[in-house]
């Protein structure tokens, strides 16, 4: 998916390659000790895991409690499921 993103924004891909051009050379391989400074590309990576989860739905949970959430009545033992995926794209949340 990152890659989709990076074809979307090529001002975003110009950016990672300008990263990778000033923290290493392109003749050799980015070392373990050199991850740390590539804050844009982590930001990049970080921000497409966000957006495209692995998991949409958090591990299920049961409700420990009578309660009601939004007008919707959630009995105690009400298996409750966390939509990470819509959290993620809703901008009132």
């Amino acid at each position: 998916m990152g890659h989709l993103r990076a074809a979307q924004a090529p001002q975003c891909l110009g950016e990672c390659d300008g990263e990778l051009d000033r923290v290493v050379v392109r003749e050799r391989w980015v070392e373990e000790k050199e991850v740390h400074q590539f804050s844009y590309v982590e930001a990049i990576i970080k921000k497409t895991m966000r957006m495209h989860p692995v998991a949409p739905l958090l591990v299920p949970h049961l409700s420990s409690e009578h309660t009601t959430f939004d007008g919707y009545v959630v009995p105690i033992g009400t298996p409750v499921l966390v939509n990470v995926w819509t959290i993620d794209r809703d901008p009132s949340i």
